[in-house]
């Protein structure tokens, strides 16, 4: 994910960008990693899955299928209670970030080293379906 992130961003000091956007945690969310860049206005919220078998056909649906949770999690306006630590505080940023009006784009990834399968598809789909604004009625 962090190599993703330095590729895509641009990222020279992937490092300290690490110590504030890695959320991996038994209790995370389903959010291994939420990187907050206002100067891009964008948000990455990733989920992780490294195959130690490279046999595996596909990357599991199940890991992309609880970004769903993420996302809804991240986004709700709830207060982060039993939330590790490092997940409280990116949940804090990305709600200062989203008063600010600070984001204009959500990015989610699932990274992997397996073939995806249409259904990891369907499953990001659904995350990203979720992450989008509800329309506001006039």
């Amino acid at each position: 994910m962090l190599f993703a992130l330095q590729l895509i961003f641009d990222i020279e000091d992937i490092g300290t960008v690490a110590a504030t956007s890695l959320t991996d945690h038994p209790n995370d969310k389903s959010c291994d990693l939420l990187y907050i860049d206002r100067g891009s206005s964008r948000v990455v919220l990733a989920q992780g899955y490294e195959s130690e078998n490279s046999e595996r056909r596909q990357a599991p649906a199940r890991k992309a299928a609880s970004l769903h949770q993420a996302v809804n999690w991240l986004f709700s306006k709830s207060e982060p209670g039993d939330a590790p630590d490092a997940l409280r505080v990116a949940w804090r940023e990305l709600h200062d970030a989203l008063e600010a009006d600070a984001i204009g784009d959500v990015v989610i990834w699932y990274v992997h080293n397996l073939p995806e399968s249409p259904q990891v598809g369907r499953e990001l789909k659904t995350a990203r379906d979720a992450a989008e604004p509800v329309p506001v009625a006039a």
